[in-house]
Parts: structure tokens; C-alpha cells; sequence
């Protein structure tokens, strides 16, 4: 796959899993839109020496999480609220012409309702 990752034309910055985290994504000539996403890693924690107190450090490593083939060469990306349905969409330009890619609107309400859930079992936890 190393040949369609010949050369990057275009990159966006935004958070494309809901993870708080921004990913990286990159688009090729090689007709390759690739969206690189954080892993956090849970490193020992430091001392730190101004304050004597224990600070946590958080490592964060990007790895390739998906690839998608066009079949044009992407000359841009933008992310921005294209369809104004409350998510971040990602428009990509290509020799060919302009495609926005959205989630569909039934995933994110499925999503904020499970964060919405996981974060009320937390705070049961808590009170108990």
C-alpha cells in the first residue's frame, strides 16, 4: 500500500472518533485519504519537582485507524459543520470534484446517549 502514499497534498486537524482527541488526517496524489487517531497511554507518574506533588503523564500515540481509496487524487481537505447537524464533517476535494463525508445523524445520538449513560454509571459509582 506504500505506493498510494506517495505524496500528501492535503492535511485536517479535527476529532473524527468523538474521543475529545483530535485525529489527523492526511490525503494523498495517491488517491489515499488517511485518518491517523489517538491512543492514549497511561505512562508512570512523575514527581514534580516544583511542587513535590505526583502528576500524571499522559502519552498519546497516533496510528493509521482507516484508509479510504478514491478514485481521484485529493488536492484538499476542510473540516467543518457542513450539514449542521451538530458533528464535524469532512469535505474533500479532489481532481474530480468536492465529497462530504458525515456520519449519519442516528449513529451520533446512539453515541451521546452511551456517553451520556456510561458517564451516569460513573457518578453512581461515585455516590456509592
Amino acid at each position: 500500500m506504500a505506493h498510494n502514499h506517495d505524496l500528501v497534498t492535503s492535511a485536517a486537524i479535527y476529532d473524527a472518533t468523538f474521543s475529545g482527541l483530535n485525529s489527523i488526517v492526511l490525503g494523498s496524489f495517491g488517491k489515499t485519504v488517511m485518518f491517523f487517531c489517538p491512543t492514549i497511554l497511561l505512562a508512570e507518574p512523575a514527581l514534580d519537582s516544583a511542587s513535590n506533588k505526583s502528576a500524571s503523564n499522559l502519552d498519546v500515540k497516533y496510528e493509521m485507524r482507516r484508509e479510504i481509496m478514491l478514485k481521484h487524487s485529493v488536492l484538499g481537505l476542510s473540516a467543518s459543520r457542513l450539514s449542521h447537524n451538530g458533528s464535524i464533517d469532512l469535505a474533500i476535494l479532489t481532481l474530480n470534484g468536492v465529497s462530504v463525508w458525515q456520519y449519519e445523524p442516528e449513529f451520533i445520538i446512539d453515541l451521546i446517549n452511551q456517553k451520556f449513560e456510561n458517564n451516569e454509571r460513573a457518578v453512581l459509582e461515585m455516590i456509592q
